[in-house]
Formats: C-alpha cells, sequence, structure tokens
C-alpha cells in the first residue's frame, strides 16, 4: 500500500476543493485548508496502480481550476499542484522497522511521466539518506532556474511539480502569540535537528478565517517514530520564553507516531483518535 500527500496552491475557494475532494473520493484518506497559506494538503492512500490514478486525476482536475499566475499565500511554492511524495506504507508500524521503497519509486516515475503529458514541469527527489536530491535542495535549485527533469519549463499558469519519494512525516504548525518574527526565525533555527524541518513564517490577515496577522512555525517531523510532538511543543515554548503557542496537525500521523505523545497531552499536541493514518483506514467513512 502506497500513500500520496498532495500539495495544492488553493486554501479559500471551498467549493473548488470539494470538487477535487470528489474526483478522488474512493482514495481520500484526509484534506486540509489553510486560507493565510492558501494551501491544501490532500492524504490519499491505496494500492499502487489505484493511488497513481488517483493522484493523476487530481492534478488534472487542478489544472482545470487552479492558477498559479492569480496566487498569494504565506507559504513558499512553485505550482498549482506543488508537491507530490510517494510513501510506502505500512500500516502498524514502530521505530526501527524499514520500509521497501521499490514500489513508491515505480510509481512516482510513473506519475512523473503523466504529468509531464498534460503539459507541467516535472522535478524529482528522492528518500531521505539515498544520495538523491531532497526536497528542500530541490526547491533552491528551482529557484536558481535548474531545469525540470521530465516536460516543459515551468508555466506561469501551472508553474512546476516535485515529485518525490519519501518516508512517512509528520506535518504540524505552532501558531506562536506574543513574538516578534526575529524571534520565531532565531527558534526555528535553534529546533531545527536531522529529524525536524523547521520554517519560520509571517501570517497576513484572510478574512474571518485568519483575522489577525500572526506568527507561525511550519514543522516537518521527518522522524516521527523517534522525534516526539510534545517534546518539539515543549522546546519551542522554552526558546520562547514562554510564550503561547497552539499546535495544528495537517493531515494525519502513523499511529507509531501518536504512540510516542502521553495521551494527557494529545489535544496540546492537535492529536486524538481518528487523526491517526490507520485510524482512517479502518473507517469506512474515508473509505467509499
Amino acid at each position: 500500500m502506497l500513500e500520496a500527500v498532495i500539495n495544492l496552491a488553493e486554501g479559500r475557494r471551498l467549493e473548488v476543493l470539494e470538487t477535487l475532494a470528489q474526483a478522488v473520493r474512493p482514495c481520500l484518506l484526509d484534506w486540509h485548508r489553510d486560507a493565510a497559506h492558501h494551501r491544501s494538503v490532500f492524504t490519499l492512500a491505496g494500492e499502487a496502480e489505484e493511488l497513481l490514478d488517483a493522484t493523476v486525476t487530481l492534478t488534472a482536475e487542478s489544472l482545470e481550476h487552479l492558477r498559479l499566475s492569480t496566487h498569494n499565500g504565506a507559504h513558499p511554492r512553485f505550482g498549482v499542484v506543488d508537491v507530490v511524495p510517494f510513501v510506502p506504507l505500512r500500516p502498524g508500524r514502530r521505530a526501527g522497522e524499514a520500509v521497501d521503497f521499490d514500489q513508491a519509486e515505480a510509481a512516482a516515475a510513473a506519475y512523473g511521466e503523466r504529468a509531464a503529458a498534460l503539459g507541467l514541469a516535472v522535478y524529482r527527489y528522492g528518500p531521505l539518506g539515498s544520495g538523491r536530491t531532497q526536497l528542500p535542495d530541490l526547491r533552491r535549485a528551482i529557484r536558481a532556474g535548474a531545469p525540470p527533469a521530465l516536460g516543459p519549463s515551468p508555466s506561469e499558469a501551472f508553474g512546476a511539480v516535485c515529485v518525490g519519494v519519501r518516508d512517512v512525516l509528520v506535518a504540524w504548525n505552532l501558531f506562536v502569540h506574543g513574538r516578534s518574527h526575529a524571534e520565531v526565525v532565531h527558534a526555528a533555527s535553534a529546533l531545527r535537528q536531522p529529524g525536524l524541518r523547521t520554517l519560520a513564517l509571517h501570517l497576513e490577515p484572510v478574512g474571518s478565517e485568519q483575522p489577525r496577522a500572526s506568527e507561525q512555525l511550519s514543522c516537518n517531523v521527518v522522524s516521527p517514530f523517534t522525534v516526539p510532538l510534545h517534546g518539539v511543543l515543549d522546546a519551542a515554548r522554552a526558546l520562547l520564553g514562554g510564550a503561547e503557542v497552539e499546535a495544528e496537525l495537517v493531515g494525519l500521523v502513523p499511529e507509531g507516531a501518536a504512540l510516542l505523545v502521553p495521551r494527557n497531552r494529545w489535544s496540546d499536541v492537535d492529536l486524538d483518535e481518528e487523526r491517526t493514518i490507520e485510524a482512517r483506514l479502518r473507517d469506512p467513512r474515508w473509505r467509499r
């Protein structure tokens, strides 16, 4: 079984996102939108061929409805379909258990060919520790004008898609109140470690959904079976002098990552019983 976590440059038009969700309903486990980021994350899962078809369908539908040329938002992006990682899934996995990336590599390669056929510029990145280009490095290369691996040059309307293979991770935001952007930048740098990627972002107001400006630590916990979320939260609060810090989970977490957090801290880090990949795979409401 594979997972695909597709990042789209749209977080405000609910009717468009509902249309996109309906297009991939049989594989859809979760979708999360953010108006300030103007970004949504669709979590899909299924057997390799079924999942590949769903990711291509979502890409084609996105090209019908989204345009990079009119997009604005806090999160860095390169395309309307910005990042498409394929992830090997092993339900019930725990720390120290390895996974095989072969199916994910094949799905990513096939997706790249089909995305290029849709007219997208396609860039490729590889799993952590593989020796291949990682997503942060790839972002820098694209900004420097690196040519795509497949397809035409990035277009003004659609930009480019970064297609990759990675292990399961946890995407997680920390909202910081009462501290300056410079202080949050310093905290992001101090928190950063091999198992944790951090980015400090300033969020401008966006209507009633984001009524005031705020500061955010955007986190990717790339070692979710060994880096506990509550530990990151406590470290962030300490670095920021006890500032009010609120957590927001983006998408889902593997069950093994949730179990690292004591139950009395779950609400503190924005976890609940339904927010694990395994719970969604078991829930028929998300497998229809």
